[in-house]
């Protein structure tokens, strides 16, 4: 079994990384949103 440090990091770790994915997916996703906006002129 693992100890309970080691397992609060990884449940952090894998939180913070799917939450900072979301985050860069988001903002991809509306930058090129907006790019396709701007290009339909």
């Amino acid at each position: 079994m693992l100890d309970t440090q080691l397992t609060t990091t990884i449940l952090v770790g894998t939180v913070a990384a799917i939450a900072g994915l979301g985050f860069i997916g988001t903002v991809l996703a509306f930058w090129s949103l907006g790019r396709a906006n701007y290009r339909k002129d």
